[in-house]
């Protein structure tokens, strides 16, 4: 992953960047909200917390597309339940 600060605002108390960002050739452009940061390096730690999230949820979408192939749906299911 790799990332790129193409803008930066401050409105008070927080500072938001817009981050692009490159997970091997699929980019992805997200504002990164920090509030009340006291460090350069905090603001790049949250972008890079934020990058491993958007990596995170990329895979998650990848595998939910799969997942719901296998899900049948109209099919009537019994629960077993222990007494």
């Amino acid at each position: 992953m790799k990332y790129k600060i193409l803008d930066l605002v401050q409105n008070g108390e927080t500072i938001t960047t817009k981050v692009l960002y490159d997970f091997d050739g699929v980019e992805l452009e997200v504002e990164v909200a920090h509030f009340a940061p006291d460090t350069v390096e905090a603001i790049e730690q949250g972008i890079i917390n934020r990058g491993l999230s958007e990596q995170r949820r990329m895979k998650t979408v990848e595998v939910n597309a799969i997942i719901i192939k296998d899900i049948q749906i109209g099919i009537e299911k019994t629960i077993e339940i222990e007494k």
